[in-house]
């Protein structure tokens, strides 16, 4: 009995760990999602936890409804992608495995060219150009690229396809911290809605697309993800879905939580991801029904 039960406790959490959300290509409709509130921001150091950016927003596979991949030997690629905001910035978070090694050559108009993330934000909203093929006013919506330079080691950004006084130039006010570690990358992003165009108020809804730039090490790009189009071009007709919809809303992306302590005070900690609640309840019926099998023996 009690192998059968460790044997279900190994299920599942391998089970709880391999959840993923994905959906068949060939869909052609864009989606909108929720980007959450941060009360707090977290720390630009190159690492995404759930303690300060709280569950992922969606993530990315070849498969899901809204992605796409050119692979001309990059292989398979996936993302996690977390949005947030608060008056001041909205903020990206991505993380990807890697296994060819990092690699962006040059920056400047050579930016996109190697292991980047590139994304637009339409303040106007989702596809509001009103052809899904061309979701994106070039002369008004950003188009920025960020990754780290393997010639200097300096975090590079920069904009492409902007109004005519941030054509070309880096943006400013932003922050931007790349971390590599375990066969991971991660692009840590905020960007001032003074610079999008964007309102950092509730309720607020904008258009984006985001692709992630794979490159073996030393070398220039060899395919991507992405997740809505209009920023690497051309997909596939059948493909074709424009831009995805990202709303404001005020629910936490980390909600801290009362705990009363022994003293009888309270102190706030760290919501609990639903993950670890689940595996909670499996380990605490686990543990009943083995406190009930050796009670029952023990009669």
């Amino acid at each position: 009995m009690r192998k059968i039960l460790a044997l279900t406790l190994v299920f599942v959490m391998v089970f709880a760990t391999a959840l993923t959300v994905s959906a068949a290509n060939g869909n052609t409709e864009n989606e909108t999602v929720e980007a959450k509130f941060f009360s707090k921001a977290p720390t630009f150091d190159g690492v995404i936890t759930a303690a300060e950016w709280g569950d992922p927003t969606v993530k990315v596979t070849n498969t899901y409804k809204t992605a796409f991949q050119v692979d001309n030997g990059s292989g398979p690629l996936t993302m996690d992608i977390y949005l947030r905001w608060d008056a001041n910035f909205f903020y990206v978070g991505v993380t990807s495995p890697d296994t060819d090694g990092q690699s962006l050559p040059a920056g400047a108009d050579g930016s996109w060219n190697g292991d980047v993330v590139q994304f637009r934000v339409d303040p106007k909203g989702p596809n509001s150009t009103g052809n899904k093929d061309v979701p994106f006013d070039d002369a008004a919506v950003r188009n920025m690229a960020l990754g780290l330079l393997t010639s200097t080691g300096a975090e590079e950004t920069w904009n492409y396809h902007g109004a005519a006084d941030f054509a070309g130039k880096a943006m400013e006010g932003h922050k931007f911290k790349f971390g590599n570690a375990g066969g991971v990358f991660t692009w840590e992003i905020a960007v001032p809605h003074s610079y999008l165009g964007t309102e950092g108020k509730e309720g607020a809804l904008v258009g984006m697309s985001l692709v992630r730039l794979n490159a073996p090490k030393d070398g220039t790009y060899n395919g991507w993800l992405t997740w809505g189009d209009g920023v690497c071009g051309p997909q596939d007709a059948t493909e074709r879905c424009g831009s995805n919809g990202v709303k404001f809303v005020k629910t936490e992306a980390v909600k801290p939580v009362e705990v009363k302590t022994s003293t009888g005070s309270t102190a706030t900690a760290t919501a609990t991801s639903d993950v670890e609640y689940a595996m909670f309840a499996v380990l605490a019926v686990i543990a009943l029904a083995g406190a009930f099998w050796v009670t029952k023996k023990s009669r």
